[in-house]
């Protein structure tokens, strides 16, 4: 398949890769986030995501940065977005940025081996657990509004104003997240390092009771296509 040079440059400075980008940048200007440890969250996330391709696996992403390297200087450089080619000289420091690019699919390649289930020497920050869990997220402002007597009907409301055209859709998603989690953290203790930052209310039992309440709802408002 042919590709005009616009094409090149919407496949190589959007989504995953831009994603990187602007975490390298962010790595290297905070003196409590290393560039490895993002490119490892990064990683995770791809391998997590439920709704991940082979297109945008590690391993993808690490091929198409060591051929963006390759065509850095030559012409694809002076085509990049200026947000993208500020990132990239933030997080290059005095490094050429070809190099640096070489360096950043090294990193992606050996954080993929990595990646997978550890996250006890290397918890979640905030931007990760937003991006892994961001139907959970949403709750967070029913919870924090003071409008509810508790959280059981805090999360009655949220999820019966998913009640539309795709709720269960919507609601697929939501209960695939809380599964996600309540698997992957098994006690309050390791849900509280790792979705603590973005969402200290967590707990096993709130998202116990999210994943009762909806499927619940499902099955009483839903049932035999209703």
């Amino acid at each position: 398949m042919q590709h005009d040079e616009t094409d090149l440059v919407h496949w190589w400075f959007d989504g995953s890769l831009r994603s990187l980008f602007f975490l390298a940048g962010e790595a290297a200007g905070s003196p409590r986030a290393s560039l490895e440890d993002e490119v490892l969250r990064f990683c995770r996330t791809l391998i997590s995501s439920s709704v991940a391709s082979r297109l945008h696996s590690p391993s993808a992403v690490a091929d198409q940065l060591a051929l963006l390297a390759l065509r850095w200087d030559a012409e694809l450089g002076s085509a990049a977005p200026q947000d993208v080619a500020d990132d990239l000289e933030r997080a290059a420091g005095r490094t050429r940025t070809g190099e640096f690019l070489h360096l950043l699919a090294d990193l992606v390649r050996a954080a993929e081996l990595e990646a997978a289930h550890d996250y006890t020497s290397l918890p979640m920050n905030h931007w990760e657990a937003l991006t892994m869990y961001r139907s959970i997220f949403q709750f967070t402002y029913l919870f924090d509004s003071g409008d509810f007597g508790d959280r059981a009907d805090a999360i009655r409301a949220r999820i019966r104003g998913e009640c539309s055209t795709n709720c269960r859709g919507e609601l697929a998603t939501l209960v695939a997240e809380v599964s996600d989690a309540l698997v992957r953290f098994p006690d309050d203790e390791s849900l509280e390092a790792n979705l603590g930052p973005a969402m200290p209310w967590a707990t096993r039992a709130v998202l116990i009771e999210i994943n009762r309440q909806a499927h619940e709802h499902l099955s009483g408002h839903h049932a035999q296509g209703r």
